[in-house]
């Protein structure tokens, strides 16, 4: 039964009003589990520095710092945005959703957007980075597929960078809505699947060296969620489908496609602190742990067969002495390079 108080609207255009107030209601949500993670993993970070590794813990702290107060700062502006929409504005013609979109210019939604594309293109240069760790080591192709990402990285600056100029100047920010959105998912696509990819490899060739129940560590499915921040690439899709339809359903997740890019990036992070990600010794460890490990075979009279049924365990107790000593030693020198002078 129809409630006397409803207003006499178009059912689309209440729905509409509908997304914009749910999309508010999970973006407090999803800061709530930002703030968690910004903590943790500043902390995290914190408790290890020390004389080898201060510059790129102080590095991660600091970005953990920009990072979040970018997307506070953009919280609050866009509180007030809806805010303004269904109480300072309630009698708007049209309702709250006609506001948000006649009034995109206001101050405190430019300021919002703004600040939101400065934190993504944070967000995306972090990415970009991961790939850059995971597909480093002795191969020189993987180096090659590092420009993939490196122009995408550029493109989003650009088209980024031309949206802020078209909503500064008032202009209908659709297309450029779109050309930026577009960018940054086809960046973060790419990203993807080179990080997979590579993890995929990686787990495929340690397997071919001690069997099918290693070589899960950098390669099982929470692993490659994170060190892929697949969880806001699978996200902006539910932003780019529906506003290219002209679906409302997009006005909710748009609200909350900053705060699951914040989380994906603090993910990597904590990662990181806890010692579980992917570092650049891990890709020369790789190919150094092949030759020792066949070397050693070599020497147990195993010959350039892979296969570990032939194998005792005195014999695999051997090999993978081998190995960790070959990977102590690459990330020794690891260490030592990132280590101030």
């Amino acid at each position: 039964m129809a409630s006397s108080y409803a207003r006499d609207e178009p059912s689309g255009s209440i729905f509409a009003d509908e997304t914009w107030l749910q999309g508010a209601l999970l973006s407090c949500i999803f800061f709530g589990i930002e703030i968690t993670l910004a903590a943790m993993s500043f902390y995290s970070i914190f408790k290890q520095i020390g004389p080898t590794n201060r510059r790129p813990n102080i590095g991660f702290m600091v970005y953990i710092c920009v990072l979040f107060a970018l997307t506070t700062a953009a919280q609050g502006l866009s509180s007030q945005f809806i805010q303004m929409g269904f109480i300072t504005h309630r009698d708007y013609p049209g309702g709250p959703s006609e506001f948000f979109n006649g009034e995109y210019s206001t101050p405190s939604n430019l300021a919002a957007t703004i600040l939101l594309v400065c934190a993504n293109w944070l967000m995306e240069s972090l990415l970009v980075w991961r790939c850059k760790v995971i597909c480093s080591s002795g191969e020189g192709s993987l180096r090659i597929i590092l420009i993939i990402p490196c122009l995408l990285l550029i493109a989003a600056f650009v088209t980024g960078g031309l949206f802020i100029y078209h909503i500064l100047n008032s202009a209908p920010p659709t297309s450029y809505t779109l050309a930026y959105s577009g960018t940054s998912l086809l960046l973060n696509v790419t990203a993807t699947a080179i990080i997979v990819g590579r993890l995929l490899v990686h787990r495929r060739r340690v397997a071919q060296l001690f069997g099918p129940g290693h070589g899960s560590h950098y390669s099982n499915a929470a692993a490659m969620l994170i060190e892929s921040a697949s969880l806001y690439t699978g996200f902006l899709l539910l932003i780019i489908v529906p506003f290219a339809i002209n679906s409302p359903v997009s006005n909710m997740f748009q609200q909350v496609v900053a705060q699951v890019q914040s989380i994906s990036s603090l993910l990597i992070i904590f990662r990181i602190a806890q010692g579980k990600a992917w570092t650049n010794a891990t890709g020369w460890a790789m190919g150094s742990t092949t030759t020792t490990v066949l070397a050693s075979r070599s020497a147990m009279g195993q010959g350039d067969d892979h296969n570990l049924v032939h194998l005792d365990s005195g014999q695999e107790a051997f090999i993978q002495q081998k190995v960790d000593e070959a990977i102590a030693r690459l990330i020794s020198t690891e260490t030592s390079r990132d280590s101030p002078v």
